[in-house]
């Protein structure tokens, strides 16, 4: 009956190894993405550190100007009677597009609107995502 009890045990310690190893190896990757992390995070010297203030600045003008372009948007549909409107496009070379329909200028300003609430967000959670 030893034997047997022996066997069983050696069995049951096989089975715990394999767990043992995978936590071990969970805790060790852990490990590995703090130190990647804490690479990114924390600059090395002083040039860049100054360099993650420049693109923290470059962010902040970025979200300003959205904002500015949203609110832009927001005067222009708050001033809009429906019955004036013109969408004019232009291009480098002088060229210009000239539009009037009410329904197409509205589609046009939804999409407009859509994107730049879309952009304003997305450049949002980079600032508050960043570390300098």
């Amino acid at each position: 009956m030893s034997t047997k009890n022996t066997a069983t045990q050696l069995q049951n310690s096989e089975k715990n190894q394999p767990a043992a190893t995978a936590t071990e190896q969970a805790k060790n990757d852990h490990k590995a993405q703090e130190n990647v992390l804490k690479a990114i995070l924390m600059p090395v010297n002083a040039s860049q550190r100054l360099k993650s203030l420049e693109n923290m600045q470059l962010l902040g003008k970025r979200y300003a100007f959205l904002q500015a372009k949203q609110d832009e948007l927001n005067t222009f549909l708050i001033s809009n009677d429906d019955t004036k409107e013109k969408l004019t496009l232009k291009n480098a070379s002088g060229f210009e597009f000239t539009i009037s329909n009410t329904n197409v200028i509205a589609e046009v300003v939804e999409r407009i609107a859509a994107h730049l609430e879309q952009k304003r967000q997305s450049t949002e959670q980079e600032i508050l995502n960043f570390v300098i």
